[in-house]
């Protein structure tokens, strides 16, 4: 047995090559160059894991695109290569999704926007629907993915994707749901996925965990400055007008007491949670 072992432990690599192959010839089997699998296991090798595979196909992305566009599949070859015209080391058909640093400008990860769910005047949605964020150049639009708490109406989704240098302007179909929560998320082409979270709660003007009276004396205190609004005007205009005035009070008793065509009464009413959209 141990003579077995032995046989099977020195070989592991041999038997995996012939198998499964080593298109780029760096001694590491293309599944294994790709993921390295269990503990132990026989792909758990040094070098492991390294290699891409966005189409799927359990060959290392260099393997499948041209030599004439700096990767390594000859098309005397093979008859399914790919081509890389932007130079980004992944096949064409693959969405590109570089790995880098994700800032989510405006409005910031985490906010809570306490204004009209509706405009009082014409009972069309209103709040957050544009979300601009940092991130690196280059990224194609199905690398960002919208998700809602509360999708009871008319199911959001990301309408229009349009980047300059670098910042992302990204508008959704309509305003985030007024009482969920919506999660916006960028997976890089390691797989790995940043996600920052927006809240429209109508009348939690101090962010706490509900909207009540005590919120009414909060933003009389921000008025005052006695108080600091938590998140700025996403905080304190509360009628959306652009600033933050006396008149926003009456519009956060309004959202509270559901006053007017449009709103229903926002007292005692609990802060969203994230479940379901990590």
């Amino acid at each position: 047995d141990l003579a077995v072992a032995n046989f099977l432990s020195n070989n592991v690599s041999v038997l995996l090559n012939q198998s499964s192959g080593d298109c780029n010839g760096n001694g590491i089997p293309d599944e294994c160059d790709i993921r390295c699998g269990e503990t132990g296991g026989p792909c758990d090798v040094t070098g492991c894991g390294t290699s891409e595979d966005c189409n799927g196909n359990s060959i290392p992305d260099v393997c499948d695109i041209l030599i004439a566009d700096g990767g390594l599949c000859d098309p005397t070859q093979r008859d399914d290569c790919s081509a890389d015209a932007d130079a980004s080391g992944r096949p064409d058909e693959c969405p590109n999704c570089p790995v880098g640093v994700i800032e989510w400008q405006n409005p910031p990860d985490g906010v809570i926007a306490a204004g009209y769910p509706f405009d009082p005047a014409s009972c069309e949605a209103t709040g957050i629907n544009t979300i601009v964020v940092l991130a690196p150049t280059g990224a194609d639009d199905v690398c960002w993915r919208l998700c809602e708490t509360d999708n009871t109406g008319t199911i959001n989704f990301i309408g229009n994707v349009t980047e300059v240098a670098g910042t992302y302007t990204i508008e959704l179909d309509r305003p985030i749901t007024p009482g969920a929560c919506t999660t916006l998320s960028y997976t890089d082409n390691n797989n790995v996925t940043t996600t920052a979270s927006f809240i429209s709660h109508p009348g939690n003007v101090n962010a706490d965990g509900t909207s009540n009276g005590a919120d009414i004396q909060f933003l009389l205190d921000v008025l005052s400055a006695i108080q600091v609004a938590p998140w700025g005007l996403y905080s304190t205009d509360v009628d959306l007008s652009g600033g933050m005035v006396f008149p926003d009070v009456l519009g956060e008793i309004d959202i509270l007491n559901g006053n007017g065509p449009c709103l229903e009464p926002w007292m005692g009413t609990s802060l969203p949670t994230c479940d379901g959209c990590q």
